[in-house]
């Protein structure tokens, strides 16, 4: 994990912040991961940018955020597929609060060629966030901005997802990956859908193989800093 983050000083606890457009999207790209984080002791938020599809998806992300071990940030009330409404100024400052206030070291997002238009418009946005002319503390700025996939959403873009970063996630980070989407029961859907378990279990299996690993979540990196 330490491939995308940086020690300052003998300081190991690192500080995520995982940006989604709706509830669920941190969870599927890279809930994982960020599951693996908090098991080695680093601080780890969740920030969904639109209220969701429901009440019952937009409760439930604090539920799967506890689940993982993280803390829910935030779950702003933009509308859903609607984002391109939001002025895109006032959304980027939210945002590059957002980083401020937790100090993130790191920040995971959409990739910016998803096919839904809310993913493009939150990457967009945080990228802009995460631009290195500002430290987010003292002398220290965010060491690394990660994309991830989105089942249903990554596959179906004009640009393929192509990542050069893999993350072992086997055994408890995964087994948390998968009880974190129960919460979003609403969401899921059955198989084939790339939102089933099964195919999500086969992702997972495929990551893994693609880096000689068992399991895996996979990103493509816009920015690392060492």
């Amino acid at each position: 994990l330490r491939a995308y983050t940086r020690a300052e000083d003998g300081e190991d606890r690192v500080r995520i912040l995982a940006i989604g457009a709706h509830p669920d999207d941190v969870e599927l790209g890279c809930g994982a991961t960020l599951a693996r984080h908090v098991i080695d002791g680093d601080a780890v938020f969740i920030l969904a940018i639109a209220t969701g599809r429901d009440v019952a998806q937009a409760e439930a992300a604090s539920e799967a955020a506890r689940t993982l071990g993280a803390t829910l940030y935030g779950r702003w009330d933009y509308p859903d597929q609607k984002l391109d409404t939001v002025p895109r100024l006032e959304l980027t400052q939210r945002i590059e609060r957002a980083i401020l206030d937790v100090e993130a070291d790191v920040v995971f997002t959409h990739f910016p060629y998803d096919r839904n238009l809310d993913h493009r418009i939150v990457a967009d946005a945080v990228l802009t966030a995460c631009r290195p002319c500002r430290p987010v503390k003292a002398g220290r700025g965010i060491t690394g901005v990660l994309f991830f996939e989105v089942p249903s959403s990554t596959e179906w873009g004009l640009s393929p997802f192509m990542p050069s970063l893999y993350v072992s996630v086997a055994g408890q980070p995964i087994e948390r990956k998968m009880s974190a989407l129960a919460c979003y029961w609403g969401e899921m859907r059955d198989f084939p859908h790339p939102r089933s378990v099964q195919v999500l279990q086969a992702r997972a299996l495929l990551r893994g193989a693609e880096a000689g690993l068992s399991v895996a979540e996979a990103f493509v990196p816009h920015r690392i800093v060492r």
